[in-house]
């Protein structure tokens, strides 16, 4: 019976309990001169909607939530087709950063990632810093600028860190227990 119980609850623990996500803080940046002028933008975004926030000269971009994307287990689609996002490149190679916080769950440290339609393989983004309800990330505002899919937008994705669930947790502590009692009387 503790073998049972016990495999019962290894494979609870193993699988990650996922909350429904309601809302995140993002702000969005981007380096250079003309990023400079048009400063930082965002807001809070309410997952499974699609909102549009605007930065200091009025241009905005639009993100979209509320699904999965390949492997990953939330994903936010960003769409710069009203940000005038070639501008930023004018004089020469610039970077989005994007600030993603307050998430509801733990996210799984190294999994943010950001692509592009024609490379829903390959990781544009690099990771600038973690913690454990949120994530910065940046890309290459050219790559994406230049995409033959569907230029100005990118998907960022990221996975949810593994919790156990009470169940679970329940679980073993019956195995342990059961456990105990065995010894005891053996």
């Amino acid at each position: 019976m503790k073998l049972m119980l016990t495999a019962a609850a290894t494979a609870l623990l193993a699988a990650p309990a996922m909350a429904a996500l309601t809302t995140a803080d993002l702000e969005l940046n981007q380096t250079g001169v003309v990023g400079g002028l048009g400063g930082p933008s965002g807001g809070t975004h309410a997952f499974g909607t699609t909102e549009t926030f605007t930065n200091a000269s009025e241009l905005g971009w639009t993100v979209t939530s509320g699904a999965t994307y390949l492997t990953y287990d939330h994903s936010m689609t960003f769409d710069f087709s009203d940000f005038d996002y070639a501008a930023y490149t004018f004089f020469g190679p610039e970077s989005s950063i994007l600030d993603v916080a307050n998430l509801d769950e733990n996210i799984e440290l190294g999994s943010a990632a950001v692509f592009t339609a024609s490379g829903p393989f390959t990781n544009i983004g690099s990771i600038v810093s973690e913690s454990a309800d949120g994530f910065t990330v940046s890309w290459d505002i050219d790559t994406v600028v230049n995409d033959p899919l569907a230029p100005n937008q990118v998907t960022v994705a990221w996975n949810a860190a593994s919790v156990p669930t009470p169940g679970a947790l329940a679980l073993m502590a019956v195995a342990g227990l059961a456990g105990r009692h065995r010894r005891r009387r053996g």
